[in-house]
């Protein structure tokens, strides 16, 4: 898969802030973000109307509760079939932008891009509690029962669509904990990353990597 753009993509565990540092990344190297939006892109390309596709309706429409259900509640066809539609999107992305990708097993479909450097982001499970009480602005019983309800989801979403642990080191160049640098801190370290990988001192969207 050679192309000059330069893709980032970050798989995170839940409370571990790896959304706030992705986001944070593209700002200060003038990337394109890209995170759930992905699925309201994908859904047209399905050919299938997002709340059918991913049967949401009915169920809880809290954001974190979506996090568990990356596919949505639908029968495995229609996740399948929703999934397929992200990937075409993701590799869009990636070859058209200089880009930040949160989830949706973005390290593992772009795995044979040259110019992809994929981060996990974690933090220690008190520390995750934490940063969802005062950073998500979540109860102590919603914080411990979102954090397992979404932790089990990726895991098995990952599992299934690249038949690894949602921790594998496969397909990952850097694993971060949060908690010793922080949002900006952390964010600080995978730019200095980016740059040196990359051989470039300046990075926008609209300016492709050295070829070096």
């Amino acid at each position: 898969m050679g192309n000059s753009k330069v893709s980032i993509t970050i798989t995170r565990e839940f409370g571990s802030m790896g959304r706030a540092i992705g986001k944070r990344v593209a700002e200060k190297l003038g990337f394109k973000y890209y995170d759930r939006d992905i699925i309201e892109n994908a859904s047209p390309l399905a050919g299938e109307n997002l709340e059918i596709l991913g049967k949401y309706d009915g169920h809880d429409y809290s954001p974190f509760a979506k996090m568990a259900h990356p596919l949505g509640y639908g029968s495995r066809s229609l996740q399948m079939k929703l999934f397929d539609a992200e990937r075409s999107i993701i590799m869009e992305y990636a070859y058209y932008d200089n880009c930040v990708i949160i989830g949706r097993c973005s390290d593992y479909i772009l795995r044979d891009k040259e110019n992809n450097l994929s981060i996990f982001i974690y933090a220690p499970y008190e520390k995750r509690l934490e940063n969802c009480k005062k950073e998500l602005r979540l109860s102590d019983k919603d914080a411990i029962r979102y954090i397992a309800g979404v932790d089990k989801g990726r895991e098995d979403f990952y599992k299934m669509i690249t038949k690894s642990r949602f921790d594998d080191i496969e397909n990952r160049h850097l694993m971060i904990d949060s908690s010793v640098l922080g949002i900006e801190g952390t964010a600080d370290l995978i730019v200095s990353m980016v740059k040196k990988r990359f051989n470039t001192e300046e990075m926008t969207a609209e300016t492709a990597p050295s070829d070096k």
